[in-house]
């Protein structure tokens, strides 16, 4: 037998059982069908070369013949194997992926998650146990309704709305009222997937329950509406408080003065000269301090205002290191002082200014040692207005501790500053009239080595100022 003619065989009797043994696996016809048509050619092959065997053809003829039944032979072959394998490849892709789509759906089904598939009419398609348990209905129940049914107060023209809205996006996220069997109302987190084709379009709903965030919520709006009254409340106490006080405060640090020069004639004895100069100091110092919290107090309670006025700030440096330097050559301290020659003139409430100068420069002072320096810089720029910047060389404040240093009544306990005298209203009442000027106040520290406080006061009050003066100048021209 021609070698040709043999290969077409094998070739078929192979095509034939590849498609049994698959027809035996997938249980599908095709497989049976393709099989029959290899063993047919491989039939026709064998009786027509037994057919040849006993004919008395040339031997020209004979190779023809052969030839000729081969081909045909090869070609069914090889496209039936073709086809098997093509064939096997689909089926077993579409097995696989119906077994993945069966977990997927037993997942679903069983998650505790509630999740809804709906048309884009609104429509429920699909529902999984933790829908129903958590709306109570049966599954029948729940893809007899609609989104309108579940969540009443979803209208019509809000779902097409959001439809359109998740068709472009593919997914969005929203907050509705779901309806329970039992009629109550239940707050939810809705995050919808938008999954469409030619043949339909469908959104997919997973819904998380977010009743007790929305109760905490509430809860925690009305903590902080107590502790803001409470706030309020204390700081207006302390205000009321603080006047009370300074009335025979006053009274005290006027008689101790009188007795302490001896205005009305000598007291006597030394010793009652000393202890009125020292009544006279302690009730300064008590004076000042409830100034600070008066001041404090009606900043918290937004009771206080600004007296606005053109401010000169070489003028207003001038006043304010006057005050500071016998306090700083008693501490053994340098004091430099480091200011641009033309800075305009900034419209804000001087008093206050020059508290925040001195409450700066008198903490740098206090908290440095002999020896050291406290600089006081002060520039302008178009982009972030005046800056007044208090660098020292003292003792220094933690990272961790700044916060406490800007807290009122907070003293940074520590074997540096714990001998140090102070209410700890300085630097918070010096934040706290920084920013009613609407500008910003900077701590950065470090421990032994020192402390630099910069404030910012914005650029717009350098405007105001200069329109202000204008127009002054503008009105004096026109009167003369």
């Amino acid at each position: 037998m021609n070698l040709i003619l043999l290969t077409a065989i094998v070739i078929s009797l192979f095509a034939v059982g590849a498609g049994f043994t698959l027809l035996l696996r997938y249980r599908d016809w095709r497989f049976g069908f393709l099989a029959g048509l290899a063993l047919f050619a491989a039939a026709w092959v064998a009786a027509n070369q037994i057919g040849h065997l006993f004919g008395e053809a040339g031997a020209f003829f004979a190779i023809f013949e052969q030839y000729k039944r081969a081909f045909p032979t090869l070609v069914l072959s090889v496209l039936a194997l073709s086809v098997m394998f093509f064939l096997e490849r689909i089926i077993h892709a579409r097995a696989e992926t119906q077994q993945n789509l069966k977990l997927a759906q037993v997942s679903l089904d069983r998650a505790n998650l509630p999740v809804f598939w709906f048309t884009r009419e609104g429509k429920i398609r699909y529902v999984n146990k933790g829908a129903r348990e958590f709306l109570g209905y049966s599954r029948e129940e729940l893809l007899s309704k609609t989104i309108h049914d579940i969540a009443p107060s979803y209208l019509p023209a809000d779902w097409r709305r959001d439809w359109l809205y998740l068709k472009e996006r593919g997914s969005t996220n929203m907050e509705l009222h779901y309806s329970t069997s039992d009629g109550q109302l239940v707050s939810v987190d809705v995050t919808a997937i938008y999954v469409g084709s030619k043949f339909r379009e469908l959104g997919c709903m997973f819904v998380r329950d977010i009743t007790e965030r929305i109760q905490a919520e509430a809860n925690l709006h009305v903590a902080m509406g107590e502790v803001e009254r409470a706030n309020r409340a204390k700081s207006e106490f302390l205000a009321s408080m603080s006047h009370e006080l300074r009335t025979p405060l006053n009274a005290i640090i006027g008689f101790s003065e009188i007795i302490k020069h001896e205005t009305f004639g000598p007291v006597g004895s030394v010793r009652y000269r000393d202890y009125a100069a020292d009544i006279h100091d302690s009730g300064q110092h008590l004076l000042d301090l409830i100034n600070d919290i008066l001041d404090l107090s009606k900043i918290e309670s937004g009771a206080d205002e600004l007296r606005e006025e053109n401010i000169e700030i070489h003028e207003l440096v001038g006043s304010v290191m006057a005050l500071v330097k016998g306090p700083a050559k008693k501490g053994g301290v340098e004091l430099e002082t480091e200011l641009e020659d033309h800075l305009p003139m900034l419209l804000a409430d001087k008093r206050k200014i020059k508290q925040i100068l001195i409450n700066l420069l008198s903490n740098a002072v206090k908290f440095t040692l002999a020896g050291g320096k406290v600089r006081l810089r002060i520039w302008f720029r178009t982009d972030g207005g005046h800056v007044f910047e208090v660098t020292d060389t003292g003792i220094g404040i933690a990272l961790e501790d700044i916060p406490k240093a800007l807290a009122p009544f907070t003293q940074i306990d520590s074997n540096l500053n714990r001998n140090y005298e102070g209410s700890g209203l300085g630097l918070p009442l010096t934040k706290a009239l920084t920013e009613l000027h609407g500008g910003s106040l900077d701590l950065r520290s470090e421990v032994s080595v020192g402390t630099t406080v910069t404030v910012r006061i914005p650029a717009e009050r350098v405007e105001r100022a200069s329109h202000d003066l204008q127009n002054l100048i503008t009105a004096n021209e026109l009167a003369g």
